[in-house]
């Protein structure tokens, strides 16, 4: 798994709390469900679900450039700043992230998801202390150690309340460490957005983490992404009849 995916799964780990895909806090959840250059194909060569059935040719990728003014990524209900010469890619965006990287540095990686949980079913609905939790557990799950070495309040634009995370020097099986900040946000309305930024431990560049802390957002004036359905829920036991069976 390279890193660009593991930072795709950071950003979606908080989605996938919201959204009832996982409660255990198992950081290898989401990265299975990881493709190769996110093309819906998987590492081992087989198709993945991502794109139902749909061919590359038959997609119709959206155009980055169309949400990108003055350094900045604006839509899907966020705002991430851009650094000169990084670019988002095109097919993180058909899966409601955002996701960029530095045009000659692939390993750089910034990151970006929203949510507006007042579409979540009232079983899915969550708060924004549990997520932060959600994203402090799948750590510790990693290694009980790996303590984060920033962790504050902060403010963001659009946001009634937002925190930090900076986890140092995080290994997942055997991937070369990597530093993660993150960034999670909530605007008093519903919307949940989750930032980060990750670079291979002994690359991570203070001013980028700067960059997406002074220049991060809910922007208010896009919407995210509609949330995945509900899973289903238990199919009934053989032999159970919740009426009471027929009379007789």
């Amino acid at each position: 798994m390279r890193l660009r995916n593991m930072t795709a799964a950071a950003s979606a780990a908080v989605l996938l709390a919201a959204c009832g895909g996982t409660d255990d806090g198992d950081p290898g959840a989401a990265p299975e469900t990881a493709t190769d250059d996110d093309t819906g194909v998987d590492a081992d060569g087989t198709e993945g679900e991502p794109n139902d059935g749909d061919t590359l040719d038959d997609l119709e990728l959206p155009d980055p450039d169309e949400f990108i003014a003055d350094g900045e990524f604006r839509g899907q209900g966020v705002v991430l700043p851009l650094p000169d010469g990084w670019s988002v890619d095109q097919m993180t965006l058909l899966q409601g992230l955002v996701s960029a990287s530095a045009d000659d540095d692939q390993m750089q990686q910034l990151a970006a998801q929203a949510v507006d949980t007042t579409q979540l079913g009232e079983d899915q609905q969550v708060s924004f202390d549990d997520l932060l939790e959600v994203q402090r557990s799948q750590f510790e799950a990693i290694d009980p150690d790996l303590t984060p070495s920033i962790d504050e309040a902060v403010e963001i634009e659009g946001a009634t309340a937002a925190h930090r995370l900076r986890f140092e020097d995080v290994q997942i099986d055997q991937q070369p460490a990597f530093d993660l900040e993150l960034v999670l946000a909530e605007d008093g309305e519903g919307r949940i957005a989750l930032f980060n930024y990750a670079a291979p431990t002994g690359d991570f560049d203070e001013a980028i983490a700067e960059l997406m802390l002074e220049g991060a957002g809910i922007d208010p004036d896009s919407q995210p992404p509609e949330p995945p359905p509900a899973p289903p829920g238990p199919a009934p036991e053989p032999g159970d009849d919740s009426d009471g069976g027929a009379g007789g």
